[in-house]
């Protein structure tokens, strides 16, 4: 398990920071609402390229009449992003989560667990973890070394790995050509 936070560490750890940061950058709600799907470089965010254009804009539409300056925790940023949006065609888990996070940043607003949709579910799953969200404490000790947000990036980017690791495979943990 510490070869896999490890090598989010050194392989993805800045990119997620400069992820939030970009997020931020934008000032204001609205700034990151009209960005909210796409990456630093203008293009869509590969977690969200099957949704359609024009749910991508009815979501900017209901985000930017919705009071998501009143949400004083991460959790309640979620659950009015979820009741907002939650129901536009091709908005689902993923995306309600990483709006939310990406909105979170401008309102210094940090996810306190571990939300789990998609390939963070398959890493949570091969640890034997089930629910929709997760404490910290609920993980294997080596992941206390990250924040919530950056365990989810863990068991997302290494599902498959934490299955091989469920089935005692071994496996080298680096990104692209790198070497062990």
């Amino acid at each position: 398990m510490k070869r896999i936070v490890d090598a989010y560490i050194r392989d993805w750890r800045e990119l997620a920071a400069g992820e939030l940061r970009y997020y931020k950058s934008q000032g204001s709600l609205d700034g990151v609402i009209a960005t909210m799907c796409e990456q630093r470089n203008g293009k869509r965010h590969s977690h969200q390229r099957r949704i359609p254009s024009s749910s991508i804009e009815e979501a900017r539409r209901r985000l930017s009449s919705t009071d998501l300056e009143r949400a004083r925790s991460f959790d309640e940023l979620h659950a009015a992003i979820e009741k907002a949006i939650g129901d536009i065609h091709k908005i689902g888990d993923l995306a309600v989560y990483d709006i939310a996070h990406r909105l979170g940043a401008v309102l210094d607003l940090e996810p306190d667990l571990v939300y789990l949709h998609c390939g963070s579910l398959k890493g949570a799953r091969a640890l034997g973890l089930r629910g929709k969200a997760l404490g910290m404490w609920e993980l294997p000790p080596e992941f206390s070394e990250l924040a919530p947000y950056e365990a989810e990036d863990v068991l997302c980017l290494y599902a498959n790995e934490l299955v091989g690791a469920a089935r005692g495979e071994s496996r080298c943990f680096a990104r692209a050509s790198g070497g062990c």
